[in-house]
């Protein structure tokens, strides 16, 4: 099997006309469809037949626990330019959305907020093209385990098997990144990290996430 593409994202929410004014209203997605049978759901199309959607479930439905698995954040382009970044946190300023925290990364500057159930949305720019020709960024592959002497443990892995932990991004969380021989350390600059004991203490806490590879 070789999937082709990625087709759409589908998310349950309580309040479906809330959900929908955040999504065309606030980030500007246009509703493609709507049916009632044999759910509630709403289409949204960035070009295709649909990108996105909602799926109404009911209003006392619980949210997901913070250490289950499943989805942790959507992404959506909203442009190429720091203008229309800027433009973006005044919007949501006005429309009184808060910024859970914003990141710079390798390729790309987002900032995250939460839509009216909890859902982790990231709105970001690309800041440069250069990936495009990186090898290392567009053919799959897997890198080796680092080794680092450092007392500070390096936590590790290949890129694919990533993992989010909750924990503060400031510069107080004591995280260095560090470059790992084989490993493609400007994907997003997510792949290798040094933490010391305080940003451990810190990983299991609350807060926004803070990534890197899964430990030995």
């Amino acid at each position: 099997m070789l999937v082709q593409a990625l087709g759409h994202v589908v998310l349950k929410v309580r309040d479906l006309q809330r959900s929908e004014t955040f999504y065309s209203e606030v980030l500007g997605l246009p509703i493609i469809s709507r049916i009632s049978n044999p759910l509630h759901m709403t289409f949204f199309t960035l070009g295709n037949h649909h990108d996105f959607a909602l799926m109404k479930v009911d209003e006392h439905a619980p949210s997901p626990d913070k250490d289950a698995t499943g989805l942790a954040h959507v992404a959506f382009k909203i442009g190429d330019s720091i203008d229309e970044f800027r433009s973006v946190k005044t919007e949501l300023d006005a429309a009184g959305i808060a910024i859970l925290y914003e990141a710079d990364r390798a390729y790309t500057k987002s900032v995250h907020v939460h839509d009216p159930d909890g859902n982790e949305i990231e709105l970001y720019i690309d800041t440069s093209d250069t990936w495009k020709t990186n090898s290392r960024l567009t053919k799959p592959q897997e890198c080796e385990t680092a080794t680092h002497a450092s007392p500070r443990r390096a936590v590790h892995q290949a890129s694919s098997d990533l993992v989010a932990v909750r924990g503060h991004r400031d510069e107080s969380d004591h995280v260095a990144r560090n470059a790992c021989s084989g490993c493609p350390d400007d994907f997003s600059g997510l792949c290798c990290v040094e933490l010391d004991g305080a940003a451990r203490d810190q990983a299991g806490g609350r807060g926004p996430f803070r990534w890197f590879g899964r430990a030995r």
